[in-house]
């Protein structure tokens, strides 16, 4: 089943023996060289380290008794099923998937191979399954949804007597439909109207966010969307000419242009991600609960 504490939290924790523990198993040293494939959009392109980093503390080490394919969608989403199914037919022990995209192109391919997802706000709403523990048998891995209330709470304090928030996101990503989905009723019953501008490529950013300059937004919030944070630039240039405050959910954005981020951050993802993947690796069975 997806990791998580007794109370349904996603668990995430540096320290592997405790996690052994509190799984109820434990991560023997590998002896043979496994192979794992990494499938990830263009933005993704930092987060690899991290689950290196994972994977050593965890008996694995890059080199010696792990390899490790990479490949990128190139922010393609359309490349990714091919990817995947690509990848499913060669000697391969698991696809790791960073991304919401590209875990739901992996569900609908992959059917040969072991299936470990990180960076995904919501593997249920991507269809990783029903629940936590009744999820497809060849499907685990990390969820990290990202903190909407403290998201909120932020802008509140950023922006007094905030009355309108402005959103772009690509209403295809399950990722950012879901978190939008929970922020609008979570507006709406602060009596803040949330503005939402759809989007399909990042050549629409732009106009998207002087629509919502033009609307007299307060603020510009921006999920953990694939698609938006490929052009982010366009956001930036939109919310410094109309001196915005831009929020987000991603720490790693922040030095781009972004006021302020609420949210986990790829690192911490990444490397709970990684010791499920070599837990995967050791023979531990994605079915398990």
């Amino acid at each position: 089943s997806f990791p998580v504490d007794s109370e349904g939290r996603t668990v995430l924790v540096r320290d592997v023996k405790a996690y052994d523990q509190a799984m109820g198993a434990e991560v023997t040293k590998a002896i043979l060289t496994q192979k794992v494939k990494e499938l990830t959009p263009s933005i993704s392109d930092h987060s690899i380290p991290v689950h290196l980093t994972a994977n050593n503390s965890a008996y694995f080490q890059e080199g010696k008794n792990l390899e490790i394919r990479r490949t990128h969608a190139q922010g393609e989403i359309i490349n990714i099923p091919t990817l995947v199914q690509n990848y499913d037919n060669q000697d391969v022990d698991i696809i790791m998937t960073l991304t919401t995209p590209v875990l739901t192109g992996a569900i609908a391919m992959a059917k040969k191979k072991p299936v470990v997802f990180t960076y995904v706000y919501d593997p249920l709403a991507a269809g990783a399954g029903k629940t936590k523990k009744d999820h497809l048998p060849n499907v685990t891995g990390v969820g990290s949804f990202p903190p909407v209330d403290d998201t909120i709470k932020t802008i509140q304090e950023i922006v007094p007597n905030l009355k309108s928030v402005g959103t772009i996101y690509n209403s295809s990503e399950a990722n950012s439909r879901k978190v939008v989905e929970v922020a609008r009723e979570k507006f709406k019953d602060l009596n803040i109207a949330l503005e939402e501008v759809t989007v399909t490529s990042t050549s629409e950013i732009l106009l998207a966010g002087q629509t919502l300059s033009q609307r007299g937004v307060q603020t510009i919030w921006v999920t953990g969307d694939n698609t938006v944070l490929q052009g982010f630039d366009a956001v930036v240039k939109v919310a410094s000419d109309a001196r915005i405050p831009l929020i987000i959910n991603d720490p790693e954005f922040v030095s781009r242009g972004a006021l302020a981020a609420i949210g986990l951050g790829w690192y911490e993802a990444g490397f709970a991600g990684g010791i499920v993947a070599s837990k995967v690796l050791n023979g531990e069975s994605t079915r398990s609960e």
